[in-house]
């Protein structure tokens, strides 16, 4: 399924079928411009201070300048509309914060964004971007002995 704007945030070919995944994670140190490509994108930048999810979503709904009503829903099919116009990213900052705050919920924010960007009623080109500060701390979990302490 490609995306009819043919706007690619990765500058790598995607080689799954399904077209170019809709959630990336990146570093803290990681230099966005450098490693995506934002040519042509809006890009909403949150920094997550706490407040839980909620605080998330009307941060950002005030940076995309949209009223939030307190539906993920209902947000993203703002957005979407939005993304229909011109490619969207939405980066939220500090999203180590917010995994510790909401621990597994994140990955129901991640999964349900990706399934709503591409459904029946097409794909639209909106992307999020968690930065989740530096890799060693996750990288960690994978080797044995690892920790992973997010705060």
């Amino acid at each position: 399924m490609a995306d009819p704007s043919g706007f690619e945030f990765s500058r790598h070919p995607c080689r799954w079928s399904g077209g170019e995944p809709r959630v990336f994670a990146i570093d803290a140190e990681e230099d966005l411009t450098r490693t995506h490509n934002l040519h042509g994108a809006t890009l909403l930048t949150v920094s997550y201070d706490g407040g839980g999810l909620g605080s998330v979503f009307d941060h950002i709904a005030q940076a995309a300048q949209l009223p939030y009503t307190g539906s993920f829903q209902a947000l993203l099919e703002t957005l979407g509309d939005l993304a229909d116009q011109k490619p969207l990213v939405v980066l939220i900052r500090h999203a180590d914060r917010l995994l510790a705050d909401i621990g597994p919920a994140l990955i129901q924010i991640a999964t349900g964004w990706e399934r709503f960007a591409r459904h029946a009623g097409g794909v639209h080109a909106m992307y999020l971007v968690l930065e989740t500060g530096p890799r060693a701390k996750v990288q960690a979990a994978f080797y044995p002995g690892g920790k992973v302490d997010w705060i």
